[in-house]
């Protein structure tokens, strides 16, 4: 890889750049469940059909990072950073589709257009991460991926308020952000680090040493079961508050709260990492906020119970980043298509297996409050394998991750 030049100094400013623009991206996704409920009432959908444009959107720009991953490797100047935040606001002008007919399959087009656009970003901004050598890597990946985390869970609450002040149409408050990331990455001068060619990606760039390595699979199946916790929480909670009475900003606060808890406690989680392990701290965390969750899900319909969201998030969302980190040096495939496979397939796969829930459920009597039990038990999954990997390392004598 290219590596910078620039100061420690100039670093943490791109760095935090780019986690601005993270940020801003993310919360194109993030406003689409807390403001469902609404899309509902004014197109006279039910639950599955709403649900079914968040599906298509979060697939899409899940899965679509894996394939855009590879593009332009060798390129250092970013291009789909700011074109991909352009394109995702196309979900913004739903409010035209109001009363028109196959307003329905529009949407899906518009759900395709921004899945796109936030797929085509998240590549380039890891990249930009990899560049800043300046800086430690787990930390630098912490807080990129917290700053996608605080995106996403804001979303809701932005879109919250200003779909309450102005209807569908305030949704447009979000192309802002696209002319806000332009302006950074181009002002900051962001670079990309460049992928090794193909016939150099067996070379020894990262350590092949199976004591001191770990295999990339297991750990993205541990990281794709916490994704389908997360998911299907975000996914289903404001709809569940809704039916408790709650009004729609309350939803979404609920899902910040939870995101603000996973960013807060990924950066502090991180640090303990450094020095105890990131995959034994991974579990720990995920652990931790199963009871924590369990209590909330149990004392939900009394407004104070949304600060033990913070708490789970705290603990539960923490993880995920550190498998993020720990995939970095894995064995198996290249650098670009672990980082497509964590940050991008993982979340397209969860979002796969919530529609296929809220699918099912209708035809097997399952309510809305029954699926968020499955959150405390993909996140007690993901402890689970974390402990079996673990396990199975100090079996055969390996090195701790």
């Amino acid at each position: 890889m290219n590596r910078s030049n620039d100061t420690l100094r100039a670093q943490w400013i791109k760095l935090i750049g780019i986690t601005i623009v993270h940020f801003l991206t993310d919360t194109l996704a993030g406003m689409y469940p807390a403001v469902m409920p609404d899309i509902q009432d004014a197109f006279k959908w039910d639950l599955a059909k709403a649900n079914l444009v968040f599906g298509i959107l979060i697939i899409v720009c899940n899965a679509g990072q894996v394939f855009i991953c590879n593009l332009r490797q060798r390129n250092p100047k970013p291009f789909f950073l700011q074109f991909g935040i352009c394109a995702g606001t196309a979900i913004c002008f739903l409010f035209f589709l109001v009363g028109v007919p196959g307003a329905f399959y529009i949407m899906c087009a518009l759900a395709v257009i921004t899945g796109c656009g936030i797929a085509a970003a998240h590549p380039e901004g890891l990249r930009a991460v990899h560049d800043l050598d300046a800086i430690g890597s787990p930390i630098s990946t912490a807080v990129f991926m917290t700053g996608g985390a605080v995106g996403f869970a804001s979303g809701g609450l932005i879109g919250s308020f200003f779909v309450s002040q102005f209807g569908l149409k305030g949704l447009l408050c979000f192309a802002a952000p696209a002319i806000i990331c332009v302006i950074i990455v181009y002002s900051l001068n962001i670079r990309l680090a460049v992928e090794p060619s193909a016939k150099d990606s067996s070379q020894p760039l990262e350590s092949i040493d199976n004591k001191t390595t770990i295999a990339f699979w297991p750990i993205l199946w541990m990281a794709i079961a916490s994704t389908t916790a997360s998911v299907i929480l975000v996914f289903l909670l404001p709809t569940r508050l809704k039916e408790f009475g709650f009004d729609r900003n309350f939803g979404g606060f609920s899902i910040m709260m939870f995101g603000m808890g996973g960013a807060v406690g990924s950066l502090v989680w991180s640090v303990i990492a450094n020095k105890k392990g990131q995959l034994a701290v991974a579990s720990i965390s995920f652990f931790l906020g199963v009871p924590i969750l369990l209590a909330y899900l149990l004392t939900f319909e009394h407004r104070p119970a949304v600060y033990l969201l913070f708490a789970s998030g705290f603990c539960s969302w923490a993880g995920f980043p550190l498998l993020v980190s720990i995939s970095r040096k894995a064995r198996g495939l290249t650098l670009a298509m672990r980082m497509g496979l964590m940050v991008g397939g993982t979340w397209g796969i969860s979002a796969t297996f919530e529609m296929l829930l809220v699918y099912l459920a209708k035809p097997l009597g399952i309510t809305v409050n029954t699926l968020l039990y499955f959150t405390p038990a993909c996140f007690a999954i993901a402890s689970f394998m974390g402990l079996m990997i673990m396990i199975d390392r100090r079996k055969k004598g390996f090195q701790q991750i």
